[in-house]
């Protein structure tokens, strides 16, 4: 460069300063919002390919959640066919004479339910009916008779169970050996089969 004239140096400093200058410029106006735009399609890419893969997983499984659900929709059918339904005081003499028969108890009689609501949930689809049970029977049968209860019904429950001894007391034996009667009382709390079920 020192053999080259001073005008002619300094037009080609000039113009390697501007060759600079400008492919600054290009790097900052044209090539940076591309590889920024290019950066945003591939996360954008990534996240459909993330979307796809997880709708093919639930497509996969489709089958077996459509089995799930009808397995789930029968479970329901079956346990709701325990609830009560229809006339509530010819369902609880239906029921607990089916139940009775199993076992040596007696109920004499049964008093009409009281029918409410579920409090214990929002929005709850079944209502509730209490039915106060009175009977007899030798006290290990009302322990039977109970059970049997609890497991033929599982949308039911039993509360305020009082046992009063009718003779001497709970648990002595009577002349044939066998344990001593008792009274019995408790509430027996179903649910109640909806009209627009499964």
């Amino acid at each position: 460069m020192k053999r080259l004239p001073k005008e002619k140096r300094d037009r080609i400093i000039l113009v390697a300063g501007v060759t600079v200058v400008a492919l600054a410029a290009i790097g900052y106006c044209v090539i940076k919002p591309q590889e920024e735009a290019l950066k945003a399609r591939r996360e954008k890419i990534e996240a459909v390919e993330g979307e796809l893969t997880t709708a093919g997983r639930l497509a996969s499984q489709a089958d077996k959640i459509q089995k799930d659900l009808e397995d789930a929709t029968f479970r329901i059918t079956q346990i709701e066919d325990t609830m009560a339904s229809g006339d509530m005081y010819s369902w609880i003499i239906k029921t607990m004479s089916r139940v009775q028969e199993r076992h040596n108890v007696q109920i004499p009689n049964f008093v009409p339910p009281a029918v409410g609501e579920v409090s214990a949930f929002g929005k709850f689809p079944y209502q509730a009916a209490t039915f106060s049970i009175r009977g007899t029977a030798h006290f290990h049968e009302v322990g039977k008779f109970i059970a049997d209860l609890e497991n033929t019904f599982p949308c039911a429950r039993i509360t305020g169970l009082e046992l009063d001894a009718l003779n001497s007391g709970i648990g002595s034996a009577d002349s044939s050996g066998k344990s001593e009667k008792v009274t019995f009382k408790f509430e027996f709390v179903t649910l109640i089969k909806p009209n627009n079920s499964l």
